[in-house]
């Protein structure tokens, strides 16, 4: 699990299986690394999609909504994940997420994108306590739609 885009990189023997329990390790699922996709849950699944992610060692990691739809322990898992690789790996990460709570948890900056133009961009306290823009006063209140 998660190898394939070591190999189209070359890298091959020990290396390759280092790295890759490595960062299955990293999301906690180690001991499955021989485990048939089909026999993971959901949440296991997103942890996978992460470590195949991780494990070529981006210097920018995109993950759109990367924890919809599941549990919190999963949510805690991965959370914990993207923070150590970004500390580790010094990457940059780009987070999509309706989820205020966790663009707080995770994020040093936030933007609030509307009909694909950007309206503010601030780090995270003066986002959330302090916007400039309106839409993004009411979209912090929970008072926009979007």
């Amino acid at each position: 699990m998660g190898g394939y885009g070591l190999c189209v990189r070359d890298v091959e023997g020990p290396e390759l299986g280092e790295r890759t329990g490595r960062a299955l390790d990293a999301v906690g699922l180690g001991t499955m690394a021989g485990a048939r996709v089909s026999v993971l849950s959901a949440g296991e699944a997103q942890r996978v999609a992460f470590a195949r992610g991780v494990v070529v060692r981006p210097d920018l990691l995109l993950l759109d909504e990367f924890t919809a739809n599941l549990d919190p322990a999963n949510v805690n898992i991965l959370e914990a994940s993207v923070r150590r690789y970004n500390q580790e790996a010094g990457a940059t990460v780009v987070l999509v997420t309706h989820n205020m709570f966790q663009a707080k948890r995770l994020a040093s900056r936030v933007a609030l994108l509307l009909d694909g133009r950007i309206v503010e961009v601030a780090a995270v306290p003066e986002f959330f306590e302090n916007p400039k823009d309106p839409r993004t006063l009411a979209f912090v209140r929970g008072e926009f739609a979007y």
